[in-house]
C-alpha cells in the first residue's frame, strides 16, 4: 500500500511541476506576442514623414527586426572618460532627413 502512495504522490508531484513549466513558457508567449503591422492599412498624417528612394539608393538599405533588449547605460569611473580623437570617424548619411 505505501508503494502505491509513494508512486502517487512522485505522479501528482511531476505533474504539478509540468503544469508550473507549462504555464510559465505560456504566460511568457502571452506577454511577449507581437502584432504583426500591415502597412498597406497604415495611413502616413503628411508628406512629410515620406521618404521617396530610387533603385540604387533602395539597393543600399537594409532592415531588421525591431526587438527590445536591455541596454546598461550607466557607468561609473573615477578620473576622467575621453575618447581617442584620432581613431574617432564622423558618420554622414547620403541621404537628408531623420530616422524614426
Amino acid at each position: 500500500m505505501k508503494d502505491k502512495s509513494k508512486w502517487h504522490l512522485r505522479l501528482w508531484a511531476i505533474a504539478l511541476i509540468l503544469g508550473i513549466i507549462l504555464g510559465l513558457i505560456g504566460w511568457r508567449q502571452l506577454i511577449t506576442r507581437m502584432e504583426k503591422a500591415d502597412p498597406v492599412n497604415e495611413k502616413v498624417d503628411s508628406l512629410h514623414e515620406v521618404v521617396f528612394v530610387n533603385e540604387q539608393q533602395l539597393k543600399q538599405i537594409s532592415t531588421d527586426l525591431v526587438k527590445e533588449d536591455f541596454v546598461t547605460v550607466d557607468r561609473k569611473a573615477t578620473g576622467k572618460v575621453a575618447f581617442n580623437e584620432d581613431r574617432l570617424t564622423p558618420v554622414f548619411t547620403p541621404y537628408s532627413g531623420r530616422v524614426s
